[in-house]
């Protein structure tokens, strides 16, 4: 090779050496800038620090810092949002920035510009913890009376059978979970927590799919299925429902249902002695609607023979536990021995006669309307013949008909014979009835039964006893009542008079007004002179129809002799 070939490949190698150093200068160069600034697609904490130094990406940061809030997402849609400055959320330089840039790959700064560079500088905040935790447990959603708590999965009727009921899922929470789940997210530096994310949220025990709960709604359904809904006389209702019957089940440690029979058996009685006491006329003092007093409890009294409606107690028990255990849903009326005249009227229904005798008048109502009305004269106000209040039915009549009076056992005769036209008696054991006396009576004032009454029937003119007679049907109610309280003066019967004095009260009986033999009645010591209350009243509407106007008895005074005498009318007996 010349000396010149030398030369020129001497010179082309400094050359291209020259040019590598000149590109290795010019690369170094510029890749030392990123000695002070971060690469392109630089994030710390979030925040995009590309091309600038650590003190601007810590500006940056700080700013970030007090600008931060935490966004608290609970159920229901709410959010709550806890501001940084609230609890002293503060940027502290600690030099991991700083780190971070130092630890830039300037060598390979080419390659390093296009990658995506996401950083975390940990333990660059400081909070109060204290300030953080008081706000968290003063949230409107962590106070007590703002939480609902959550509901198990039940078995309930609805319709004609029991289902199960989904659980609620409320809205309790624990107030130091939800706590601790917000300070680790602050700590995170995260802008969102989701409560039901978390499942922070106070769960239901029991779930619809429960094999338990599937079961329990099985035997219920089996046991306890039957609605017995009863129409009842005064015009209410009473149920047997399906929630009743389950409250006479057992119910054991694991949920399920057994049928104790002991058990069983005392609340079905239970149950209908309870429709008994009300739907059994018989026996008790029962609610009236009268015409011009409005509803009163007419006491039943030891005369009374009106049943109206009684429960067979044991055919009902037998009906109910048939339709019970074949999950019967029915309307019904009670299994009764005996039956009233309807809903009217509180179960007496709507055919009856009402006798005020406070007013000393008479009302026959028939189907719900006023046919006939009048004026009456009632036995006299003494402990042996006033008229008794009570419930009756008409127990026959007769016309024309002899009436006889208490046996005087002095005589052995009745106290008095005397006849009428039409008779009709209400209280058969002491001969009591509605009868005509034009032709012993003489004072028909609306004061006379105080002291110049009967002997307990219910005197009548002959044209309104014909009127009544003609119309009014054996087995009619018959509702005897006083409207205001009353006064019984002492008085002895003959029977009574003839044990006093000595004599022998073996002969002593009472007549019916039927003319029949005469029947031995008791000789009861005479009781004092007594006062009686009215009936407490509830004021109604009176009656559609409107009966003649009756004035109100007026107590004659006290001077005024009793002027009744046998002839004037029967006694209690057989007036």
């Amino acid at each position: 090779m010349n000396k010149k070939k030398k030369i020129i490949i001497i010179a082309s190698a400094l050359g291209a050496a020259l040019c590598i150093a000149v590109i290795l200068l010019v690369y170094t160069l510029m890749g030392s800038k990123y000695r002070d600034i971060f690469f392109p697609n630089t994030v710390i904490n979030g925040i995009d620090c590309s091309g600038l130094t650590a003190k601007e990406a810590e500006a940056l940061l700080q700013k970030a810092v007090e600008e931060y809030s935490l966004a608290v997402h609970f159920r229901g849609g709410t959010t709550e949002n806890i501001e940084g400055s609230e609890f002293d959320y503060t940027y502290v330089s600690d030099g991991s920035v700083q780190e971070l840039l130092g630890r830039q790959n300037l060598l390979f700064w080419a390659g390093e510009v296009k990658k995506e560079h996401n950083y975390t500088a940990e333990h660059s905040v400081t909070y109060s913890q204290e300030q953080l935790d008081a706000l968290i447990t003063a949230l409107p959603e962590l106070q007590e009376a703002s939480m609902t708590p959550p509901t198990d999965a039940r078995v309930e009727y609805q319709t004609d059978q029991y289902v199960i009921i989904p659980p609620e899922e409320g809205n309790t929470l624990n107030p130091s979970e939800v706590v601790a789940a917000v300070n680790d997210a602050v700590t995170a530096g995260d802008t969102s927590l989701d409560l039901e994310e978390k499942e922070l949220y106070v769960r239901p025990a029991v779930l619809a799919d429960d094999p338990k709960i599937q079961e329990q709604a099985e035997q219920l359904n089996k046991l306890a299925n039957a609605h017995i809904i009863y129409n009842l006389p005064d015009g209410t209702t009473a149920e047997l429902t399906p929630e009743m019957l389950r409250s006479w089940l057992t119910q054991n440690a694991d949920g399920s249902y057994t049928r104790d029979e002991a058990v069983y058996e005392e609340n079905l009685r239970a149950f209908v002695a309870d429709l008994d006491s009300k739907t059994t006329s018989a026996g008790a003092d029962h609610l009236f609607d009268t015409t011009m007093d409005g509803t009163i409890s007419v006491p039943y009294g030891d005369l009374s023979t009106y049943t109206g409606y009684q429960l067979d107690t044991e055919g009902e028990l037998a009906a109910l536990k048939t339709q019970i255990d074949e999950n019967q849903h029915i309307t019904r009326e009670p299994v009764y021995l005996t039956t009233g005249g309807g809903i009217g009227n509180h179960g007496l229904g709507n055919t009856y006669v009402e006798l005020n005798l406070s007013r000393q008048h008479l009302w026959y109502y028939k189907d719900g309307a006023l046919v006939f009305d009048t004026n009456i004269v009632s036995g006299s106000m003494t402990t042996w013949r006033y008229t008794p209040e009570g419930w009756y039915y008409l127990a026959y009549k007769s016309s024309p008909h002899t009436m006889k009076g208490e046996i005087n056992p002095a005589t052995g005769q009745p106290i008095y014979t005397a006849k009428c036209t039409y008779w009709m008696n209400f209280i058969p054991s002491v001969g009591i009835g509605f009868h005509d006396y034009d032709n012993g009576r003489s004072n028909w004032s609306s004061t006379a039964y105080l002291y110049n009454g009967s002997h307990g029937c219910i005197n009548m003119h002959l044209s309104d006893a014909k009127t009544l007679y003609e119309s009014l049907e054996v087995g009619t109610p018959v509702v005897v009542y006083y409207s205001e309280p009353y006064t019984l003066r002492q008085e002895l019967s003959p029977a009574q008079q003839y044990a006093q004095s000595g004599g022998s009260s073996g002969n002593t009986s009472s007549g019916s007004n039927s003319g029949s033999s005469a029947t031995p009645t008791p000789e009861p010591t005479p009781p004092p002179a007594t006062t009686t209350p009215a009936p407490t009243a509830t004021p109604t509407p009176p009656a559609t129809a409107t009966p003649s106007p009756t004035p109100d008895p007026v107590t004659p005074p006290a001077t005024e002799v009793p002027t009744e005498t046998p002839s004037d009318a029967p006694s209690v007996t057989a007036t």
